[in-house]
């Protein structure tokens, strides 16, 4: 572990936040994680409080609805492991800033999509580019933050990320329901829909989360793991002088010494000349000792827990929205009496005209 030197004495790491102080970059950070935290929910509910539109706008088939459901799943799970280590190879600030633009850029193809596969495409590619970052930053947080507050920012992430899975389905309501504007023909067959309009405002949070990131400094930690001593030594001043107005020049650590092990040494000089795919090659070998005792057990145990809480919260969270639709095109079709259970009124909504169906978000 790298200590600070200050004088004659070495300080532990722990402290070197406390001669940063604690003030505005801290409280720019909160705001930043707002966008931040919530563009996961966001990201991975925006097509379920549209797909009734979207399914009679491309005329999907019910196995295309499932297919556009799970996508920006696919594309978490394709790139998990490769967020990973990239956090650990290319440092934090840059895999936030254009994990997050690119993010939010592919929010907007998404919405002005021309067909439902390429729109499929662009779920990819978010699922892919969001998981990164959010997980990311939480970590960043956690290494920005003294240990005093660090259970104050991660807990209020987590507020914010609850705020935007309620923000966003009263959203959907308000512009699906009470729409500023009607459907229009922009040219033949691409029609600009309010569904077009609450998918680019989805993209929103993640653009601003990639502009905020632009403004935000590299993790200390990471810089003082690769051995970089004075970038983060200029860290430390930056946030010395943003939290209490003093110049950097007056910031009472003056060097940082290295005590990291041989082994980490020379890794950490290896690493520069490596290439891409040489420095991925790296990660999953390491990644893969997960999957070797001693810890091929703990991850079983706790991937069954998440598997188990994410499949019941999105199991019914994400497909809402269309068995509302469902339940209510069996009513339009006054093939089911008010006495008639859930399972009797979807199985009515088969026998509506897919004219009929479609006809409210015409």
């Amino acid at each position: 572990m790298d200590l600070l030197l200050r004088g004659n004495k070495y300080l532990t790491i722990s402290t070197k936040f406390r001669f940063s102080g604690f003030g505005k970059f801290n409280y720019f950070l909160l705001l930043v994680s707002v966008p931040a935290t919530m563009s996961s929910g966001i990201v991975t509910g925006s097509i379920s409080i549209v797909l009734p539109a979207v399914g009679c706008h491309f005329e999907a088939t019910n196995f295309e609805k499932g297919l556009l459901q799970v996508s920006t799943y696919i594309g978490m799970i394709v790139t998990a492991f490769f967020w990973g280590f990239a956090s650990d190879s290319f440092g934090r600030k840059k895999l936030l800033m254009y994990g997050f633009l690119l993010d939010g850029l592919v929010g907007i193809g998404a919405s002005l999509s021309p067909s439902l596969g390429v729109m499929i495409f662009f779920k990819i590619l978010g699922g892919a580019l969001n998981s990164g970052p959010f997980s990311i930053f939480m970590a960043y947080l956690s290494e920005i933050f003294l240990k005093e507050y660090r259970d104050f920012a991660v807990l209020s992430s987590g507020i914010f990320s609850a705020f935007g899975n309620i923000v966003q389905p009263v959203l959907g309501y308000l512009l699906m329901s009470y729409a500023p504007f009607q459907p229009w023909e922009l040219f033949d067959n691409y029609t600009i829909a309010p569904w077009r309009l609450f998918l680019f405002i989805c993209a929103m949070p993640s653009l601003l989360s990639g502009i905020g990131s632009i403004f935000m400094l590299e993790s200390p930690k990471f810089l003082l793991e690769k051995g970089r001593r004075d970038e983060a030594l200029g860290v430390f001043k930056t946030m010395y002088s943003v939290n209490t107005g003093m110049p950097a020049s007056s910031f009472p650590v003056h060097t940082l010494h290295d005590v990291r092990s041989a082994s980490l040494i020379v890794s950490s000089n290896l690493e520069p000349s490596m290439s891409f795919f040489q420095r991925v090659r790296k990660g999953m070998r390491q990644s893969l000792n997960l999957f070797r005792p001693p810890f091929v057990g703990r991850l079983s145990i706790f991937m069954i827990i998440q598997f188990g809480a994410m499949a019941a919260m999105n199991s019914f969270r994400l497909w809402l929205p269309q068995l509302f639709t469902l339940a209510e095109n069996a009513r339009l079709a006054n093939s089911s009496s008010s006495e008639a259970g859930f399972c009797e009124a979807i199985s009515a909504s088969n026998n509506v005209p897919a004219t009929q169906q479609c006809r409210s978000w015409s």
